[in-house]
């Protein structure tokens, strides 16, 4: 998430549930599904930058701030662990 999280920054976080407004802008920790890990990273920190709902329900896309594209994946509120509610400088 450079340039907004960096090894000498600290983030506090909460726990996601059924009840935690997610919303563009939002920092969420997630689990990427095996196949589309890359390098056997299984966690990202990304930002939403898009949500939806589709047939299969509420979706987010996300995106890592110095990355040039989005995520390719749909990321289902079940497999957010994490929002970013602070980071420390």
């Amino acid at each position: 998430m450079y340039p907004t999280i960096t090894n000498t920054t600290y983030t506090i976080v909460v726990p996601v549930n059924n009840n935690t407004n997610l919303d563009v802008g939002d920092i969420i920790s997630f689990e990427v599904p095996e196949k589309y890990q890359i390098k056997n990273i299984t966690t990202y920190l990304h930002r939403i930058v898009e949500k939806g709902i589709d047939k299969y329900g509420e979706y987010y896309i996300a995106k890592g701030d110095n990355n040039f594209l989005k995520d390719s994946i749909k990321i289902r509120r079940k497999n957010i662990d994490y929002v970013v509610i602070a980071i420390l400088y």
